[in-house]
């Protein structure tokens, strides 16, 4: 988690909860237009593959509804794929989708 001590403790302080490896698999509306909150399931960290990297997974049965008053809208952070019918497809990517790059 980036941050300070400090800066945890001080979210603490006024009234913030952490929660660790939870995944957001759907928007739950109000039935007036709005946000009710999230439908999450918890995660947990796998076998480190041939790099190093722990893959996620599920934990079953974990589901939870988290009630929220603010939803921010991230975009931007998934790769998005090559036109398969272009000089980019031959560009290599990786299993998590991306560019392999060399160290030039």
């Amino acid at each position: 988690m980036p941050g300070s001590h400090k800066a945890s403790h001080h979210a603490l302080e006024e009234g913030a909860e952490f929660q660790f490896l939870p995944n957001p698999t759907e928007i739950l509306p109000d039935g007036r237009g709005g946000l009710a909150g999230v439908r999450c399931v918890r995660m947990e960290l796998g076998a480190p593959d041939a790099t190093g990297r722990s893959k996620l997974g599920a934990v079953p049965g974990s589901e939870f509804d988290a009630r929220v008053d603010l939803g921010p809208v991230a975009d931007g952070f998934d790769p998005m794929s090559c036109p398969k019918d272009t000089e980019f497809s031959a560009i290599k990517v990786s299993a998590w989708g991306s560019i392999v790059v060399d160290r030039n």
